[in-house]
């Protein structure tokens, strides 16, 4: 999902970069931040929530110091909202969503293809979409 931002964020004269130190610039970024959290239900509601828009910013949190502050807000935002107690991780292969807490994530292919029995799943780990 590609989205425009339009806000008066006070710029650098060649109106490439932000200015990241000033208070009203940081207050707008928290806001842009709360927005975006405050769209999720929204957006999964229209099922617009899939894996690649919300776990491509978060699967490069190595790259984090290298983002603008505006990217780094927003990141911090989607990750606390991803990591509530709200359903709004999609699972693949299903219609619906779970909360992070019931997920697991099995870290590839092949443990999934080993365990591809639902109940050998259930056994392990009770509770939990897989």
């Amino acid at each position: 999902m590609d989205f425009l931002v339009h806000a008066p964020f006070v710029t650098t004269p060649s109106r490439k970069n932000l200015k990241p130190e000033l208070p009203v610039n940081h207050a707008l970024m928290q806001e842009l931040g709360a927005l975006l959290q405050q769209t999720l239900p929204y957006f999964k509601k229209h099922k617009l929530l899939t894996v690649n828009p919300l776990l491509l910013p978060l699967a490069r949190s190595h790259q984090e110091a290298n983002r603008s502050p505006l990217y780094t807000s927003l990141f911090h935002a989607l990750k606390a909202s991803l990591a509530s107690a709200d359903a709004f991780l999609p699972i693949t292969g299903e219609r619906g969503y779970q909360p992070a807490a019931r997920l697991l994530l099995t870290g590839n292919r092949e443990l999934t293809l080993l365990l591809n029995a639902r109940r050998q799943l259930d056994g392990l780990w009770p509770g939990r979409s897989h």
